[in-house]
């Protein structure tokens, strides 16, 4: 239904985009407490696979005293807004 009405290729591209992503993917990614920090990351970048959220949670220097360092995770997804994940040496503690 989606598809039929008005809207723009990139639209309709991207309404398929959404709809081809596995259950499992959209499940696993919204049970993160910190889909608010990884939506900003990925913002016009499509929809993050699990494993790629994964490694970034458990990047090293995002760890504090063994947990994630969510006040880190938060200011680095207002760096990395639209960007897409960074990279594991891209990111370091304050």
């Amino acid at each position: 239904m989606l598809l039929v009405g008005e809207g723009s290729s990139r639209t309709k591209k991207n309404i398929n985009a959404f709809l081809s992503i596995e259950d499992r993917d959209v499940q696993a990614i919204a049970s993160y407490p910190l889909i608010k920090s990884i939506s900003s990351i990925c913002n016009g970048k499509g929809f993050p696979k699990a494993g790629d959220v994964d490694t970034l949670l458990k990047l090293p220097s995002l760890q504090k005293d063994g947990q994630l360092d969510r006040q880190l995770l938060s200011s680095i997804s207002s760096i990395c807004n639209g960007k897409g994940f960074p990279k594991a040496g891209d990111v370091w503690p304050a």
